[in-house]
C-alpha cells in the first residue's frame, strides 16, 4: 500500500517508501521515489532527502543538497547546511558562515551548537 501512494506522489508514503528501499540497499530507487519532491526545491523534501544521504554515507552529495538550498536564499537552508557541516568535521566553516547572522534568533541555537562543536563557544 505504502508504496502505491508513493507512486502515487503522496509525500508522506514517498518518504516512507524511500527509507525502505533505503534500508534494503536500494538506494538508487529510494532517490528516485524522491527525485521529483527534490526536484521542486520543496525545503521538507531537501532536507529528508538530505538526512538519507548523510546516512547512507553519501556526505558530500548531502552537502551539497543542502548548499544549493542556502544558496537560493532558502530561510532555513543557513541552519540545515551549517548543522551538516558541523556533524562532519567542518565546523570552523560552518561558524563562519553563521557568525554574520548573529542577531538572528531563528539562527541562534545552530550558532551556540556549532560554536561549541567548533570549540568557540567563547
Amino acid at each position: 500500500m505504502v508504496e502505491l501512494q508513493a507512486g502515487r506522489r503522496e509525500w508522506f508514503c514517498a518518504l516512507a517508501w524511500a527509507r525502505v528501499l533505503g534500508g534494503q540497499g536500494r538506494e538508487a530507487d529510494a532517490w528516485e521515489t524522491l527525485a521529483p519532491y527534490v526536484a521542486t526545491r520543496w525545503w521538507t523534501a531537501v532536507v529528508a532527502a538530505a538526512e538519507l544521504l548523510e546516512g547512507w554515507g553519501r556526505i558530500d552529495e548531502a552537502i551539497d543538497l543542502t548548499r544549493t538550498g542556502m544558496e537560493a536564499g532558502h530561510p532555513m537552508a543557513l541552519e540545515a547546511y551549517t548543522r551538516l557541516l558541523a556533524r562532519h568535521g567542518r565546523a570552523g566553516e560552518a561558524f563562519d558562515l553563521l557568525v554574520p547572522h548573529i542577531h538572528d534568533w531563528v539562527l541562534a541555537t545552530a550558532l551556540v551548537d556549532v560554536a561549541s562543536v567548533a570549540g568557540r563557544d567563547e
